[in-house]
């Protein structure tokens, strides 16, 4: 199995997307995604050392070479996670909302057009 499904597995475990993955460990969502869909065969040095920081337990052995177990268990292990503010919730709907209102304009835009179509078309 490829390295980056290995990651992209370990990212699903966790049951987050892409997006809040990135958000936590600050690292760009184009970039890991380029690497999770087969653009690059291995991760660039600074995904693998903020991954490091903020994911410590992933087992890089079996993450690389699918040796041992995907996690270390190690009870001295300490997460790195930054405190989530309601400004990033905040954005994150924001982002989402916006997604979702450039898809309905775009959907608008078309049935004018088939409806502009079929208008001239009765005359």
């Amino acid at each position: 199995m490829p390295v980056s499904k290995r990651y992209k597995e370990l990212i699903e475990e966790e049951g987050v997307n892409q997006t809040t993955f990135c958000s936590e460990i600050k690292y760009s969502e184009r970039s890991l995604s380029h690497f999770l869909n087969g653009r690059t065969e291995y991760p660039r040095m600074d995904l693998v050392m903020k991954t490091m920081k903020y994911r410590p337990q992933w087992n890089w052995r079996w993450l690389f070479f699918e040796e041992g177990e995907k996690y270390i268990k190690d009870d001295n292990i300490i997460v790195v996670q930054e405190p989530k503010t309601v400004y990033d919730r905040d954005q994150s709907i924001i982002k989402s909302l916006t997604d979702q209102l450039d898809y309905m304009r775009g959907e608008n835009t078309r049935l004018r057009e088939k409806l502009q179509l079929l208008e001239h078309g009765r005359e």
